[in-house]
């Protein structure tokens, strides 16, 4: 009889260790289930913040593009006008005689 009580509290202290180690197994997957569900909002987040520094981007290229663009036709008009001014001083100014 006292050993079977030696046995039944053998068995149920590795019953309460089996018990012991499963709790904190059971916590450790809750945990990683919290620091994966962090990891998915981080990602969602880093996606949409990716999204929107591409658009900027694009933005931020078309304006420059468009700057340049202008300051382009600015320097061709300029360009233009100071050829003109050559040409109308050296040909004779206002009625071009000596171009003929």
């Amino acid at each position: 009889n006292s050993q079977q009580n030696d046995n039944i509290k053998r068995v149920k202290g590795q019953i309460d260790e089996v018990k012991g180690i499963m709790i904190n197994n059971i916590e450790k997957v809750l945990d990683r289930g919290d620091k994966i569900d962090k990891l998915v909002v981080k990602t969602s987040e880093l996606v949409n913040d990716t999204q929107v520094f591409r658009y900027r981007g694009k933005k931020l290229k078309n304006a420059a593009l468009c700057r340049n663009i202008r300051l382009f036709i600015i320097l061709a008009l300029i360009i233009f006008i100071i050829i003109g001014a050559v040409t109308w001083l050296a040909c004779g100014f206002p009625a071009f005689d000596t171009c003929r």
